[in-house]
């Protein structure tokens, strides 16, 4: 950790000689008023602060008129440098005619009590922008208490407090996405551009949003049109052939609004610290024995290119206040390849067989989400999500390092329907009374080889949620929820090989489990001081249901699998200082996992198994602070100490999941040039990759290496319309890995211009 302090050191001088001609600049806006900070509370307060103002002043008049809050400066975000934006205040988009998808916050914070008893983070377009993220999982790597893993598939694992998306309600707008077979959804496949923000809710969040929200929420809110017309767009080169082109346009005219935006990503391949050494693996190849060879000798990472196509459009009308029906679309299209872990390798030998020596030829998604909401009555407001997603990907594996002699060639083919009917009632001024209905169809159809034919499996998710939100005394609110979930399997099919040549020899039936369903109480508290301070508590218990892979997959699936549940409780305060100038929130968690869901060991014949007890307790640290204009600085501390006390177990910790990480984020806009300095930080501590287990408890502990990255990102206004910025990540050239055996990217610099109008 010492080098990792020298260059945290380094960092931070290296900023502060670039800032130094800048001192006098510095003191002239600390004194002079007009540029002042205007008070910021931080996520989630001022939008509330407002709103339980206005309604603390109705309640001391008598009115008996519900008041609708209105924009003040204690409500509005401290000007384009906030790099997290308050809550319900988004900044750093208006300015290009985008804004904040409405229909897309299912729990819309500052009108609801709901998310504030949680733990709960918003990363704002402009922090997207400062950290120059290309897609959604990237955009999530400095939210506090979230990490995100990169590992076998070249595919992110974004997790909440260590429990992995599996255990996360992604949504977009809303509505749930994922492929069915994981349960989970690429985080990589969405493009930055396309984001306002994305709102994580951990713990406890409200049971409105449906199932399968065992370590919380993330929802991404797209942009949508904010001025009659708006043009904007980003082109980024790089080495490798890396390139990324992205355009989107929007408008209103009158009720009517549209929004489109089409963006291509794509590179050769990917820069691997100077600092990696060449390492050799074990390769068990088709045919032959066991042979030693280079799985990768540094430069650029081996069978690491990509490529990304994405369009999203969106068309709605407005008729009335309150009033909205839209229509969304996207169309994705991908193809990566797989860098192999630079560990032992394994190629399995049998037909049809499955190897780390691998690329996605093809990863495609579609779909069509109806997004509604109505007032019905002055107290009754009705929201409806409809939505119908297709998935198609096809992996071909080879069997060797050299990508030429193909192994087989797998592919899914999945779909996915459901609505959500979303209705929240006004008791009273003090009291909401909310109910919700989620059901989803999901069909998963596979097969190992082209030559196969499809097998099938089809279920149902459903749920029936109630929630009450009603205020006990002035200061203090309360909320209580209860949901129902169950999961049903309505079919499953295995196709059936030959173990001599691999031919098929016909199609089975797996074993059916019974309805599944769990019951999903939730409650809490959050009580407001006269000196900006909030106190807030919640208990809640969460769950997920086994994936369909887990319980059919022919690499260690199994049929009597239970859900996995987690008893997450919450306590914390946040408050604002120096006249809105600092904020600061401290929570401490804890998550007690019951039956959770893990394979014994790498090995295909091992399966998965409903283990006892984890318990998860910790810390969370968030705090933001705005000394001058031109300055803005933030920090997050994540301390989860997590232990495994299954019966039998082999090992008191737990995989994919780092005790310590600390990210900060420091903006400063220099005078006369306009330039903005975006430093971000991460420091992590070591991660285990893999443990001995219960019913393998010989298996080797595998450990990545804490390590601290640092980026930065130059941005230049070049003219009304136009940025100029240069990106340079991994500034240190750190050699780092998240997950045991796949080294992440080296520097990597990249150069861009934005456009808009």
């Amino acid at each position: 950790m010492r080098t990792g302090r020298v260059s945290l050191a380094v960092s931070m001088i290296i900023l502060g000689v670039a800032l130094a001609p800048c001192g006098a600049a510095f003191c002239q806006a600390a004194s002079d008023p007009a540029d002042a900070a205007v008070p910021a509370t931080g996520p989630g307060a001022p939008a509330a602060d407002a709103a339980a103002a206005v309604q603390d002043a109705t309640a001391e008049t008598g009115s008996d008129q519900a008041a609708a809050p209105s924009p003040s400066p204690a409500a509005t975000p401290a000007g384009p440098l906030s790099i997290i934006a308050p809550q319900g205040a988004p900044a750093g988009f208006n300015e290009s005619g985008y804004v904040p998808y409405t229909l897309g916050e299912i729990v819309v914070a500052g009108q609801t009590k709901a998310n504030e008893i949680a733990l709960y983070n918003e990363v704002s377009a402009e922090k997207i922008a400062a950290t120059n993220s290309k897609t959604a999982a990237e955009a999530l790597r400095y939210a506090t208490g979230v990490e995100v893993l990169q590992g076998a598939k070249n595919e992110p694992d974004v997790s909440i407090h260590g429990m992995g998306q599996e255990k996360v309600l992604v949504l977009i707008d809303g509505v749930p996405y994922y492929e069915t077979n994981y349960g989970k959804l690429n985080l990589n496949q969405i493009p930055a551009d396309i984001i306002a923000k994305i709102e994580v809710i951990k713990g406890a969040p409200s049971v409105i949003y449906g199932p399968n929200a065992e370590a919380g929420v993330i929802n991404i809110v797209t942009k949508n049109a904010g001025k009659p017309f708006t043009l904007g767009g980003n082109v980024e080169l790089g080495e490798k052939d890396h390139n990324r082109v992205s355009a989107a346009t929007g408008g209103e005219e009158g009720v009517f609004k549209y929004w489109f935006n089409y963006t291509h990503n794509e590179t050769s391949a990917w820069r691997m610290s100077d600092n990696f050494k060449a390492t050799e693996g074990t390769i068990v190849s088709k045919p032959g024995g066991p042979r030693r060879a280079v799985i990768d000798d540094g430069g650029f990472r081996s069978n690491s290119s990509f490529k990304t196509d994405s369009f999203w459009a969106k068309f709605g009308v407005t008729p009335a206040e309150d009033s909205e029906y839209f229509v969304n679309a996207y169309w994705i299209m991908s193809k990566w390849g797989w860098p192999p872990s630079v560990a032992d390798t394994t190629v399995f030998p049998d037909p049809p067989a499955f190897s780390q020596f691998a690329r996605f030829d093809r990863y495609d998604d579609w779909g069509v989400d109806f997004n509604a909401k109505q007032r019905i009555t002055e107290k009754f407001l009705l929201r409806n999500n409809a939505y119908f997603h297709n998935h198609q990907d096809a992996l071909v594996s080879y069997t060797d390092e050299d990508y030429t002699d193909k192994l087989a060639r797998s592919a899914y083919r999945d779909y996915s329907v459901g609505d959500s009917v979303i209705a929240d009632y006004d008791l009273t001024k003090w009291d909401t009374f909310r109910l919700a209905f989620h059901y989803k169809i999901d069909s998963h159809r596979e097969r190992d080889d082209s030559y196969l034919p499809f097998s099938e499996s089809l279920s149902n998710t459903g749920s029936v949620a109630a929630e009450n939100e009603f205020r006990l005394v002035r200061n203090l609110t309360a909320v209580a929820g209860m949901g129902w979930d169950w999961f049903d399997v309505w079919k499953s099919q295995r196709n059936t090989t030959s173990k001599m040549d691999g031919a098929f020899t016909g199609r089975r039936n797996n074993e059916r489990p019974g309805l599944k369903d769990m019951l999903t109480p939730m409650g809490g508290l959050e009580y407001r001081l006269p000196d900006t301070t909030k106190l807030f508590t919640s208990l809640a218990r969460k769950g997920r249901f086994p994936s369909l892979q887990q319980l059919y997959s022919s690499k260690g699936g199994n049929a009597e699998l239970d859900p996995e549940t987690s008893l997450n409780y919450t306590l914390g305060a946040s408050r604002s200082f120096f006249d809105g100038m600092a904020w600061a929130e401290v929570a401490y968690f804890n998550h007690y996992l019951r039956d959770y869901i893990s394979r014994d060991g790498p090995d295909p014949t091992n399966i998965y198994r409903n283990y006892g007890k984890i318990i998860m307790n910790g810390i969370e640290l968030n705090t933001e602070l705005k000394p001058f204009e031109r300055a803005a600085f933030t920090l997050g501390y994540t301390y989860n100490h997590a232990r495994d006390r299954s019966r039998g177990h082999a090992s008191d910790y737990v995989v994919d999941l780092p005790a310590h990480k600390i990210d900060m984020g420091l903006r400063y806009k220099l005078p006369y040039t306009e330039t903005r300095i975006d430093l971000t930080q991460q420091i992590t501590s070591k991660i285990f990759s893999q443990l001995p287990t219960a019913q393998d408890p010989g298996l080797d502990e595998e450990v990545a290496k804490g390590y601290y990255l640092c980026n930065v990102k130059f941005t230049q206004p070049l003219t009304r319309y136009l940025d100029g910025y240069i990106s340079i990540e991994n500034i240190w050239d750190r050699n780092y890995e998240t997950v045991y055996g796949f080294p992440q990217r080296g520097r990597t610099v990249l150069f861009g211009i934005d456009a808009k109008y």
